[in-house]
């Protein structure tokens, strides 16, 4: 597949302008239409509760419309700063609503949506931070980029495709396509022996597509397999990775620690997620 529109996801975060720097380099270099999406609150009437509330009255609509059309005015601002001398169309959209659901709304019409890191603080520990929501409900490719540091645009020289033999795993190796053809190093790793037969038929496939991908199959893993894989990617010296997003439940990735929710909250590289 070609990827001819990228959707990034902007927000009030200190990584926003350079994320849509990012989003603005890559849709450069793929020939493509770039799309930075704001998603407001909805501004609501908070109903008074008993007799002795306090009224609440129009002016408090007004004044959440008046934040949210301030936060747009101010966030259209810097995405046209950065977008300024752009080589390719750019789009600016607002809309309204939960931001994890609206942007993946959008994504479904997107070829590849570009989107931060979730945190995992707090209430995010137990919910469904605006990330992970995005990857499970967008239908198609998720780059999530790291909160920490920057992204250079040789994110994609060295990846390391993780590979379970799932349907997700297929369909995040499939996206990735584009990328790995790209790719001066590709390391494919199959932590668990079930895996392996079906990780050198993945290897093959590669092998198809004009990419050399190595195999690092592994035993059976100890520990939680995100934390393997972020050690491993250390270890190949990784600038990205590939991976399919929640193979078991996510209430079962919760309670028993999985993959997905270590990889979206923790990667220091960009990751590249299909679910």
């Amino acid at each position: 597949m070609a990827y001819r529109t990228i959707l990034v996801g902007l927000d009030e975060s200190d990584g926003m302008s350079s994320r849509a720097a990012f989003a603005l380099a890559l849709a450069e270099r793929l020939d493509a239409k770039l799309v930075g999406i704001l998603v407001n609150p909805v501004p609501f009437l908070p109903t008074a509760m008993g007799e002795g509330a306090a009224y609440a009255g129009p002016e408090i609509m007004q004044a959440q419309e008046e934040a949210n059309a301030a936060r747009s005015k101010r966030l259209e601002a810097t995405f046209r700063q950065v977008t300024a001398s752009a080589q390719v169309d750019c789009q600016f959209v607002t809309d309204e609503g939960a931001p994890g659901e609206v942007v993946a709304r959008y994504a479904r019409v997107a070829d590849l949506t570009i989107v931060g890191q979730s945190h995992g603080q707090g209430l995010g520990a137990i919910t469904m931070e605006h990330a992970e929501e995005i990857v499970v409900g967008a239908g198609g490719p998720v780059l999530v980029l790291p909160h920490a540091r920057p992204v250079s645009q040789d994110f994609g020289r060295n990846w390391l495709v993780a590979w379970d033999g799932g349907k997700e795993a297929a369909r995040a190796l499939a996206f990735a396509l584009p990328f790995l053809r790209a790719a001066e190093r590709v390391v494919v790793v199959a932590a668990g022996e079930e895996y392996h037969a079906s990780a050198e038929a993945a290897v093959a496939r590669l092998a198809a597509h004009g990419v050399k991908a190595e195999l690092e199959n592994l035993s059976e893993p100890e520990g939680l397999i995100g934390e393997l894989l972020l050690t491993i990617a250390s270890t190949k010296q990784a600038t990205a990775m590939v991976m399919g997003a929640y193979g078991h439940s996510r209430f079962r990735e919760l309670v028993m620690g999985g993959a997905t929710i270590t990889i979206v909250r923790d990667a220091p590289i960009p990751v590249l997620f299909s679910a």
